[in-house]
């Protein structure tokens, strides 16, 4: 599926900070019935992230469905550049 993924790094976490870091997707125009096969494993590392901590928040942007945004709070970027690269969506 092709779609593009971009990594906000405005606030780094600092020494005593944990940082936050917004994860943007940008879809092809078809997405929303492209995705359900590949939707179960996204949900997946979602939730895992989720419950470590790391994301405070995910969602669409707009109707139609073509951005989206995940926010994650977390001591460096390498969870989230992690997480985009294991995510099939």
């Amino acid at each position: 599926m092709s779609f593009c993924v971009e990594i906000f790094f405005g606030l780094e976490a600092t020494e005593t900070k944990m940082g936050y870091f917004a994860l943007f997707y940008s879809v092809v125009d078809d997405f929303v019935a492209r995705r359900s096969v590949l939707r179960d494993e996204h949900l997946r590392l979602v939730r895992e992230a989720r419950e470590r901590g790391d994301l405070i928040l995910a969602g669409a942007l707009a109707e139609p469905v073509d951005e989206a945004l995940l926010v994650f709070r977390t001591e460096d970027r390498v969870t989230v550049e992690e997480f985009a690269r294991r995510d099939p969506t």
